[in-house]
């Protein structure tokens, strides 16, 4: 190659990638700052963008009259500013409409309760014969325990993820006279008039169910339940007497409080871990208010068992 062929190719390459740089640069300068090019004004525009959330959730989105390839809940970016008509629609509900704003480097957030429609229900996945069921409230959400003719199933509020955690059908009668359910760490327990028992949730992997646990049995008529002490414990009222039962180690349960009136009225404060307790002042015919701290009565407990 002769060398003012090769000085030739050299500017030539120098100016066609300087050229390049400085139109491809201020482009990718402005996308980085969240600026898009808008086709109907022929210029770079800031955008924003939509967050649309919906109760219940997998409402089909139609923005700017074109249905979107997803569902709620969504975030679209890089969004033009100006105005969009907006359609949320989900079967057995009302569809949402709105005229919705986007406005240059700001978020448009859109959160819809939708509506049912009259008549309207929906059914959980399964067919088992449902005896009875408990919603159980959480930071995470609603979880359903449902006592079945298939045995106990445990599913979301939106009745997803539905699974059977135990085979054993207990019949209508043993659920009818169920008294209350309250999930812990792992597990759930529950309880009739005289006996409390428990069930762990399986885990995910693990396709053998859990077996059903008693981990008490009242002396004589149990008025309530309460899960204390961090969820280790459940505290019963029963009869005339307060326990405490270990739900890992029942054998390790203990007396809390011997009551004095059949009427007296036990309450359980689980963020303070205080028993509260209506009962008769000892010697008199009053009724007075009590209150015990579990957690020094555990540790003086722990202590006791352990030994100097």
């Amino acid at each position: 190659m002769r060398e003012e062929t090769y000085v030739f190719l050299r500017k030539f390459f120098f100016w066609l990638m300087l050229i390049a740089f400085l139109s491809v640069t201020p482009l990718v300068v402005l996308f980085s700052l969240g600026y898009k090019f808008n086709w109907d004004t022929k210029k770079f525009l800031k955008t924003g963008a939509i967050t649309i959330e919906t109760f219940p959730k997998d409402a089909a989105i139609i923005l700017d009259n074109e249905r979107m390839d997803r569902v709620t809940p969504a975030i679209f970016r890089e969004v033009a500013p100006r105005t969009y008509p907006l359609i949320l629609e989900k079967e057995g509900f009302y569809p949402y409409k709105k005229i919705i704003e986007v406005n240059p480097s700001s978020i448009t957030k859109v959160d819809v309760v939708l509506l049912p429609k009259p008549g309207y229900a929906q059914k959980v996945d399964f067919d088992a014969n449902v005896y009875r069921f408990f919603l159980v409230r959480h930071i995470f959400g609603e979880k359903i325990i449902a006592f079945t003719g298939s045995g106990v199933f445990q599913l979301g509020g939106d009745f997803k993820n539905a699974r059977m955690i135990c085979a054993q059908d207990l019949g209508p009668e043993f659920a009818a006279g169920l008294g209350g359910l309250e999930e812990y760490n792992n597990g759930f327990i529950f309880w009739d008039s005289h006996h409390v028992w428990m069930l762990e949730f399986p885990e995910a992997q693990r396709e053998v169910c859990a077996d059903i646990l008693l981990v008490y049995k009242a002396d004589e008529k149990i008025q309530k339940v309460f899960l204390g002490i961090k969820d280790k414990y459940a505290i019963v009222h029963d009869g005339r007497k307060v326990v405490a039962v270990d739900i890992q180690n029942p054998a390790a349960s203990f007396l809390v409080r011997r009551l004095i009136s059949s009427v007296a009225a036990v309450y359980y404060d689980s963020r303070s871990e205080v028993l509260y307790f209506r009962d008769k002042a000892a010697g008199t015919d009053t009724y007075s208010i009590f209150r015990i701290e579990l957690m020094p009565v555990i540790g003086e407990r722990k202590e006791y068992e352990e030994g100097p």
